[in-house]
């Protein structure tokens, strides 16, 4: 390949260290609730008073109800605390009758790459050790769906761009990277 795409997300928080080691990438601990709720046929969001958002999206076969977003916490465990809070506030947000017949049959908790500063999309100053110049996309938060067109997009006028303007092996490693 003539252009390394950094899209590692987390993969670059320096207390990953396993790529860049940006000091400025943090997770974004999330959680939904996923649920069978045969009643509901449209997008629900709110901004509740107790300052927690809340979602009911329908996908299909199921739902998922939400959310958090706990920025600096690394820990991918459901709590179960957390999705009885979902649920308190889904229920208080959606009319009775959407709720009705609605079944919990799962948690989910991920994290998303959150970045101090916004994302990084852009060529990086360095390249991979092995003279080949790395463009980076990360640090989306939680608008990584929302924003994958566009940073696709950008990537690929970027990296055209990077290929173009040669670049000398890096100094600031005495080993290339693993791959």
């Amino acid at each position: 390949a003539d252009v390394v795409v950094n899209c590692a997300g987390l993969g670059n928080a320096a207390e990953q260290g396993r790529l860049e080691t940006d000091t400025a990438c943090y997770p974004i601990r999330g959680q939904v609730v996923r649920a069978l709720a045969p009643n509901l046929h449209a997008v629900y969001l709110a901004e509740l008073a107790n300052g927690f958002s809340c979602y009911a999206i329908p996908r299909g076969d199921f739902a998922i109800f939400g959310g958090t977003h706990e920025e600096g916490e690394w820990d991918e465990t459901p709590d179960e605390q957390v999705a009885a809070k979902i649920l308190a506030n889904v229920r208080a947000m959606l009319p009775e009758s959407v709720m009705e017949g609605a079944e919990v049959v799962g948690h989910w908790s991920g994290l998303r790459p959150g970045r101090r500063g916004g994302c990084r999309l852009e060529i990086g100053q360095d390249s991979d050790g092995l003279g080949r110049p790395i463009v980076h996309c990360y640090g989306h938060g939680g608008a990584g769906v929302t924003c994958s067109w566009g940073c696709a997009d950008e990537v690929v006028v970027l990296a055209q761009k990077a290929v173009a303007t040669p670049m000398l092996p890096s100094t600031s490693r005495s080993e290339p990277r693993a791959h």
